[in-house]
C-alpha cells in the first residue's frame, strides 16, 4: 500500500501527485479522500479523473484523517495493491438500482469478498441503493465506506470515480480481498424503548403518537435539566441520539440535527414502527467504543489501517478528538469523517451507522 497526503488541490500538484500513483507498477488501483474545507467546486478535477488510467474511487468528506491528525484540506491518495470491479449507481431513482447492481454483480471476473462504497450522503435513494446491494450480497461479503458531503447538508457534486465527481451517486467496488471490518459507537441508551409512530423520508413526525420534539425535549429535560429549544437544538442535540435495536449488536444510532418545533429530522431514515431508545454519551465511552471498534475488526497486524469516522463525534469531542483516534491504535491511521458510516462483517443486516466508528485493514 501506498499512502500520500497532498495539501494543495491546486489542479496541477493535485495531477502531478496523482499520476505518480499511475506511474507505479505495483499500485492496482487507487482511493481518493478530498477535505471540503472551502465547501466549493472541485468540478475543475473532472478531466484528471476521467483520464486517469487505473481504477478510482473515493468522494469529498467534512475533514480527512492523515497520521491519525483530523485534516480540514487537501487530499489523500491510497495505492492498493489489488484490482477493484467500480460500478457508478445513479440515486435519483430507485427504478433501475437492483437490476443495475444485479448485472454488475455478474459482470466481474473478481471473486467479490469485499465491497468498497461511496454515496453522496444526501442522495434522493441512498437507503434504495444499500438495501439493493444487501438484497444482492447479503452475508456473503464485507461491507465498508461511508456518506460523502459536507456540514450544508445537501446534494453536490461529491462521489470520486473515473467517471469524474458526480452528485446524487454512489461507486461500489467489487474486491478479491476479504477486509476485516470492526464498528463500535460507545452510546447507551437512558430512555424506555419508544415506537416511531409516523416519519416521512428524514423527519420524525412522532413518537408514541406524540409530536416527536415533545417527546424529545421531555427526555432530555429528565435526564439533564436542559431545556432544548429550537435555538439550541444542534448544541445539545449532539449528546442525544436516537438508538435502533438490533439483534446481537449495538444500537444502530441516528443523530438528530434539526427541529421546526415540532417534528425532527434527522440524518439517516427510522421508518414508521420501528423501536427506538434515546441514548447519551460521554467522552469516556465513546473513547472505548472506539477502542471496541478496533478489537472487533480482529486485525491481523498494524499496518494499513483505515478509519471512518462520523464528523458529529468530532462536533461532540471537539479538542478531544484526537483522543479517540489514539484509543483506536497507537499505530498511524489514515481515513475521513463521514457523514453516515458503512458497516458489515457479514454477521448482520447491512446498516448506514451515524455517530459511529468503523475500522479496518487494507
Amino acid at each position: 500500500m501506498k499512502l500520500h497526503y497532498q495539501q494543495s488541490l491546486e489542479k496541477k500538484s493535485f495531477e502531478i501527485a496523482l499520476r505518480s500513483f499511475e506511474a507505479d507498477s505495483e499500485i492496482k488501483s487507487i482511493l481518493c479522500f478530498i477535505a471540503d474545507i472551502n465547501k466549493g467546486d472541485i468540478s475543475y478535477l473532472n478531466d484528471v479523473f476521467k483520464s486517469t488510467s487505473k481504477t478510482i474511487a473515493g468522494g469529498v468528506f467534512p475533514s480527512i484523517i492523515h497520521q491519525s491528525e483530523k485534516k480540514d484540506e487537501g487530499a489523500i491518495f491510497i495505492g492498493l495493491d489489488y484490482e477493484m470491479s467500480l460500478h457508478l449507481a445513479d440515486l435519483s431513482s430507485s427504478e433501475s438500482l437492483f437490476s443495475m447492481i444485479s448485472k454488475a454483480s455478474e459482470s466481474t471476473n473478481i471473486n467479490t469478498e469485499t465491497l468498497l462504497i461511496f454515496t453522496d450522503a444526501f442522495a434522493a435513494c441512498k437507503d434504495e441503493f444499500i438495501q439493493s446491494l444487501y438484497d444482492i450480497y447479503g452475508n456473503s461479503v464485507n461491507y465498508l465506506g461511508g456518506g460523502c458531503g459536507s456540514l450544508e447538508m445537501i446534494s453536490k457534486p461529491v462521489v470520486i470515480s473515473n467517471e469524474g465527481v458526480s452528485a446524487n451517486t454512489a461507486v461500489f467496488a467489487q474486491i478479491g480481498k476479504k477486509l476485516s471490518v470492526g464498528c463500535a459507537h460507545g452510546w447507551k441508551e437512558i430512555s424506555n424503548p419508544m415506537k416511531i409512530t409516523e416519519a416521512k423520508g428524514n423527519e420524525v413526525l412522532s413518537i408514541n403518537w406524540t409530536p416527536a420534539f415533545s417527546v424529545y425535549k421531555d427526555l432530555i429535560k429528565a435526564h439533564s435539566g436542559q431545556e432544548i429549544t429550537t435555538e439550541n437544538f444542534f448544541s445539545i442535540a449532539k449528546s442525544y441520539p436516537f438508538g435502533m435495536a438490533k439483534i446481537d449488536s449495538e444500537f444502530v444510532v441516528r443523530d438528530p440535527i434539526f427541529t421546526n418545533g415540532n417534528s425532527i429530522t434527522i440524518v439517516d431514515k427510522i421508518p414508521t414502527g420501528e423501536l427506538v431508545y434515546l441514548l447519551n454519551g460521554n467522552e469516556e465511552n465513546l473513547l472505548k467504543g472506539a477502542a471496541d471498534a478496533a478489537l472487533s475488526a480482529k486485525l491481523n497486524d498494524l499496518e494499513g489501517l483505515l478509519c471512518i469516522d462520523c464528523i458529529s463525534r468530532v462536533l461532540f469531542l471537539e479538542d478531544n478528538f484526537n483522543k479517540e483516534l489514539k484509543a483506536i491504535s497507537s499505530t498511524p491511521l489514515t481515513g475521513f469523517l463521514a457523514i453516515g458510516e458503512i458497516a458489515n462483517s457479514g454477521n448482520a443486516f447491512l446498516e448506514i451507522y451515524n455517530k459511529t466508528v468503523v475500522v479496518s485493514q487494507l
